[in-house]
């Protein structure tokens, strides 16, 4: 489970509205308090107030979903992403929490 990248998207006003491992994975192994823990560790650049930290909480404590990505632009080198179908051009597999 070492090799699974964890991530954690926020808005360029630092709304958070994604919280996943990337690639499409059994719930079952995204389920867990390790990974939860390994993607808030992701969220520290953000700065979460304590509310909103409960809110993800809460999210979270609901099992993972597969969903898709697919990247829009780009933001000072930075990729932007926004949630698509798996059909769409360019899709990328996630597995994880919508956050919005």
């Amino acid at each position: 489970m070492s090799d699974l990248q964890c991530e954690f998207f926020g808005t360029e006003d630092g709304e958070p509205w994604a919280a996943f491992v990337w690639g499409q994975y059994p719930v079952e192994l995204i389920d867990t308090a390790y990974i939860r823990e390994k993607i808030m560790r992701e969220a520290d650049c953000f700065d979460l107030g304590d509310e909103t930290e409960a809110e993800i909480a809460e999210i979270m404590s609901a099992a993972p979903a597969h969903y898709w990505l697919r990247q829009v632009g780009s933001v000072e080198d930075a990729p932007m992403f926004r949630f698509c179908a798996a059909e769409d051009a360019g899709a990328i597999a996630i597995t994880g929490w919508k956050l919005r």
